[in-house]
C-alpha cells in the first residue's frame, strides 16, 4: 500500500520546494507549521491543544501542567531566545526565497523567448514548404501539358501512317482484283477461241 506523507516535501512538488527553502521554519516564527494533510496528530500535543473554558489561568499554569509539557512535540512552540545566528539564517532564507522568485522569472522569460523563436520558424518552414509545394505543381502541370501535346501528336502520326497504309492495301486490293478479272476474261476468251 501507499504510506502517507511524513513531512511536506514528501506530499507534493512545492512541499518540497518550500522544505528546501525553509519555509517552516519562518511560519514558526509566527507560530505557524506545514503538515501533510494526512499526518496524523500526535495524542500529546493533541492534548496540549485542547483547552477546557472551565479551566482558570492558575489551572493551566500550575506546576504540575508544566513540569507534563515537552516542547519538542509543541507544533506552536517559538524558543524564546532568537540569537543572532537564526536571525542571519532567517535573512539568507528571505534572500534564497528572492533568488528563486527572481530564477523563476528568468526561466519563464527564456520560455516565451524561445516560443516566439519556434512560432517564427514554424512560420518561416510553412512559407518555404508552400513556395516548393508551388512549384513542383507548376513543374507537374508543365510536364503533363507536354505529355498530353507529345501523346497527341504520336496519335496523329500513328492515325496518319494507319491511313496511309489502309490506301495502300485498298489499292493493291482493287489492283489485285482488277488483275483477276482480266485473267478470268482471257482464260475466258482463250476458251472461246478453242
Amino acid at each position: 500500500g501507499i504510506e502517507p506523507a511524513k513531512t511536506i516535501g514528501e506530499a507534493s512538488f512545492l512541499g518540497a520546494v518550500a522544505e528546501i527553502v525553509g519555509l517552516n521554519f519562518f511560519l514558526s516564527v509566527v507560530g505557524l507549521q506545514l503538515v501533510p494533510a494526512n499526518m496524523q496528530t500526535n495524542a500529546k500535543t493533541a492534548e496540549l491543544d485542547t483547552s477546557i473554558e472551565e479551566e482558570t489561568v492558575g489551572d493551566k499554569l500550575s506546576n504540575d501542567r508544566i513540569a507534563s509539557y515537552v516542547s519538542d512535540e509543541d507544533p506552536d512552540f517559538v524558543p524564546g531566545g532568537v540569537s543572532a545566528e537564526s536571525a542571519e539564517e532567517e535573512s539568507e532564507g528571505e534572500e534564497a526565497i528572492v533568488e528563486v522568485v527572481e530564477e523563476v522569472d528568468a526561466v519563464k522569460d527564456v520560455v516565451e523567448e524561445v516560443k516566439e523563436v519556434v512560432e517564427d520558424v514554424v512560420e518561416e518552414v510553412k512559407e518555404v514548404i508552400e513556395d516548393y509545394v508551388e512549384e513542383v505543381v507548376e513543374e507537374m502541370e508543365d510536364l503533363v501539358e507536354k505529355v498530353a501535346d507529345t501523346i497527341e501528336d504520336v496519335v496523329e502520326k500513328v492515325a496518319d501512317k494507319i491511313e496511309d497504309v489502309v490506301e495502300e492495301i485498298a489499292d493493291e486490293v482493287e489492283d489485285l482484283v482488277e488483275g483477276n478479272i482480266d485473267v478470268e476474261e482471257a482464260g475466258e476468251a482463250d476458251e472461246e477461241l478453242d
